[in-house]
């Protein structure tokens, strides 16, 4: 699991000491405007977006905004530009983060 949170800190599964400030909030700000889109033209939260896995998946997203959730994974078809922000954004913080090399 990560938490991204719009105070500009990032939390990676249960652990303590992966807590900390990694400068997220403007890229997390605008990922979420995205998903969220306005009244008028409504972002995929907003119709509770879910985009079925392809047989070759390998990683799956679950984002939760103030105005819906999405779900997608990294084969599925059709994902609009803020689904392939999601996972740069999750990617980024995964390797500054946790240190992961990929």
């Amino acid at each position: 699991m990560l938490a991204a949170r719009d105070r500009e800190s990032a939390r990676i599964g249960v652990e303590p000491r992966l807590r900390g400030r990694v400068g997220v909030g403007a890229a997390a700000r605008a990922i979420a405007r995205d998903l969220n889109g306005t009244e008028e033209e409504p972002g995929p939260a907003r119709e509770n977006r879910t985009l079925p896995p392809e047989p070759t998946s390998i990683l799956r997203y679950r984002v939760r905004s103030e105005n819906g959730t999405v779900a997608f994974s990294d084969s599925s078809r059709g994902q609009p530009q803020a689904f392939y922000e999601v996972a740069k954004l999750t990617r980024d913080l995964a390797k500054r983060v946790c240190g992961l090399a990929r």
